[in-house]
């Protein structure tokens, strides 16, 4: 995933281009940072019906997949997989970084749960 846009945006305080101003590329670019923050209690929800973590792993990578290609349906069609996949992966490591810090032993998911990952 090529970050200069992100980091140029951020930097440099360039003037608009044709009436956009700086801050629309900047908050188009975080919009593919937001699934990895919600998609955690989406994957355990699909996940709580299966019993093999490697089946596990896989649910939750093809969940991945599927919202970076809603996501980045343009890179797909340009046949840019390589800059999808990053996304995608990105999207992944993100969800599981989520998942083991902060929604696994959440007040959330006891609630719905009834019980704790480690429990």
């Amino acid at each position: 995933m090529d970050l200069t846009p992100i980091l140029t945006a951020t930097i440099t305080a360039t003037p608009a281009v044709a009436g956009v101003p700086v801050a629309v590329p900047f908050i188009v670019n975080m919009i593919q940072m937001f699934p990895g923050l919600v998609l955690p209690p989406v994957i355990d929800l699909v996940n709580q019906y299966v019993s093999n973590k490697i089946l596990k792993f896989w649910v939750s990578m093809l969940i991945c997949l599927v919202v970076a290609g809603i996501l980045n349906f343009d890179k797909i069609a340009s046949g840019n997989w390589a800059e999808f996949l990053g996304i995608a992966g990105f999207i992944f490591t993100q969800a599981q970084a989520v998942y083991k810090t902060y929604w696994s032993e959440s007040r959330a998911r006891i609630s719905v749960y009834g019980r704790g990952i480690l429990s």
